[in-house]
């Protein structure tokens, strides 16, 4: 029974990426949803190049420079990673993992 509600959520899921990308494809939203996946499947590389390709086209959207923190950070890339989190703190200065 699970498997098939994954599926299920699954085929879901693609639908709504599918009619993201088409909407915009060069979307913030777009790239961050890209960045969200590439970095659950523990591919930092390409969700930093994800959170960062976000960040340029809208730079004041709370939790961008956070994720994109949070992967510098875990890279070891900390000058980087603090000033993301700066950045998002300026933004949201009761950002709850303040």
């Amino acid at each position: 029974m699970s498997y098939w509600r994954a599926r299920g959520y699954e085929k879901l899921a693609t639908a709504a990426y599918l009619r993201l990308y088409q909407a915009d494809p060069n979307s913030y939203r777009l790239h961050q949803l890209m960045g969200d996946l590439e970095a659950a499947k523990g591919d930092d590389g390409k969700a930093i190049e994800e959170y960062r390709a976000a960040i340029a086209l809208r730079p004041s959207v709370s939790n961008l420079h956070y994720s994109l923190g949070h992967l510098l950070w875990k890279d070891l890339k900390v000058p980087e990673a603090r000033v993301e989190f700066e950045a998002e703190l300026a933004l949201n200065p009761r950002h709850p993992v303040r």
